[in-house]
């Protein structure tokens, strides 16, 4: 008997919708925001593997400045290496040689101005965060416009819904990073993925704006080549369910694992 591991990937999609909405129960923000970080959580954690622990809190830098991230929805970080343990299952502080990957959890991700800084967009709050973990797990500044030749940690944003087309996204990232003066390559977000997306988007089944950055994942998707709204990194655009498998690939490879997932799901 045969399986599709796309339509397991399509039909996850689809749950993790289903509880966003049942979430809405909970009408405490903090209490909704805490359960559907746990509903990202348990799906990539059911995919990854053991030998990954998962956390809420922030990165720490080494002595002596010993800085801080902000709050971190997600940190994936190498179960067998230290952590600051402060009296709590899942909130932690990490140290910056052992995080492997960061996960920003959204409710709505809605754009707007990104060059106002008490503007209210999300996806400025959430690129905001990300280049100071960014920043951390890298050792450097937090006002830093460059990485020191470091490799970006992984950092992904993962939105339940979104009112806009990728396009929009791609378009608003990079306007960001050029206000900012920040490098490309070493802040553009790994990957964006909306698990559910505008109507007019393939019935609002969602998307995912992927980096290229491994060969294996990158044989996928659709190359992004539009040219009203150009990207300065190799992006693939990846629809519904395989933009969840594609988060999950990508994640499985941060976590160092030998064997992926990508000849499963993608043909």
């Amino acid at each position: 008997m045969a399986i599709s591991l796309k339509e397991h990937f399509e039909e996850t999609r689809k749950s993790l919708v289903a509880l966003y909405e049942n979430s809405q129960v909970a009408n405490h923000g903090t209490v909704q925001g805490s359960l559907r970080e746990g509903f990202v959580r348990s799906v990539l954690q059911g995919h990854v593997g053991d030998a990954v622990a998962w956390s809420t809190g922030q990165i720490v830098t080494t002595a002596p400045a010993n800085n801080l991230s902000g709050q971190l929805d997600l940190i994936a970080h190498r179960g067998t290496d230290a952590q600051v343990y402060i009296q709590d299952q899942f909130l932690r502080l990490i140290p910056s040689a052992a995080v492997l990957a960061v996960v920003e959890v959204k409710s709505d991700l809605t754009t707007g101005n990104m060059t106002d800084p008490n503007a209210s967009s999300v996806l400025k709050q959430a690129l905001d965060t990300l280049v100071h973990v960014r920043c951390s797990a890298a050792d450097r500044p937090s006002d830093s416009t460059s990485l020191g030749g470091k490799d970006p940690i992984p950092a992904f944003l993962v939105a339940y819904k979104t009112g806009q087309l990728p396009k929009k996204l791609i378009e608003k990232t990079e306007q960001y990073l050029q206000h900012r003066g920040l490098t490309r390559t070493d802040f553009w977000p790994t990957a964006i993925v909306a698990l559910k997306g505008p109507k007019k988007q393939a019935n609002g089944s969602g998307y995912g704006v992927f980096r290229d950055r491994w060969n294996t994942l990158g044989a996928h998707g659709q190359v992004w080549n539009n040219q009203q709204v150009a990207a300065p990194v190799p992006l693939h655009v990846f629809d519904a369910g395989e933009a969840l498998a594609a988060l999950v690939c990508q994640v499985v490879r941060a976590s160092g694992a030998t064997a992926g997932l990508e000849d499963y799901v993608f043909s």
